[in-house]
């Protein structure tokens, strides 16, 4: 005996219904998913965007600190180690020697007098690359994990410490190794953060 449902021809609709359902709640299920794997690549791309820039900051204050040393060294070689020769040397050596070095370090002395302007405009652009770091890494903070942020302003402290203010190999040394410190923290966070 057929039943009421039967009857009419309308056994299919339960199924019908449950696939239509089924469909919807699928393709529901497919977009939250295609828009949640979208948001996060849009994130990992802002944070790869981010990343590069402060590297790009980070390497142009390194490469003002390595002109700023090799300075330094040439100056001290000059000021302080050119005129140590060696005690075997017979006196006519000694003038040859000590003719050299001095023409050598009047040489220097020109150059590093003419390139004065040079230094004060590298030292201003290092304060400039500074600056644009911090602000750049305070404004993105938001996208950044947190110790890349604590590790920039303990750079930041770093430089600002009277001890370190010094033009000196000390100080300028502290500085680089500070500033690798900071490039490898960086470097590290980075690579878990996008997960490289």
């Amino acid at each position: 005996m057929l039943t009421f449902v039967e009857a009419l021809g309308l056994s299919g609709i339960p199924l019908l219904v449950a696939g239509i359902v089924g469909h919807f709640v699928k393709g529901q299920i497919v977009r939250e998913i295609n828009d949640k794997s979208w948001r996060g690549q849009q994130v990992w791309v802002r944070k790869q965007e981010i990343y590069d820039s402060i590297f790009q900051q980070l390497f142009r204050i390194k490469s003002l600190l390595r002109m700023d040393l090799a300075d330094w060294w040439d100056w001290e070689y000059l000021h302080n180690y050119w005129n140590h020769t060696d005690p075997r040397m017979t006196s006519e050596q000694y003038q040859l020697e000590s003719r050299k070095l001095e023409k050598l370090k009047k040489e220097h002395m020109e150059q590093y007098e003419a390139s004065k302007e040079e230094r004060k405009e590298r030292e201003r652009q290092k304060k400039q690359a500074i600056d644009d770091l911090l602000h750049f890494v305070g404004t993105k903070a938001v996208f950044l994990d947190s110790s890349v942020t604590e590790a920039v302003d303990a750079f930041k402290k770093d430089l600002a410490d009277p001890a370190y203010q010094d033009a000196d190999d000390l100080g300028l040394s502290d500085h680089m190794k500070h500033l690798d410190n900071l490039i490898g923290h960086v470097r590290e966070t980075c690579a878990v953060e996008l997960k490289l």
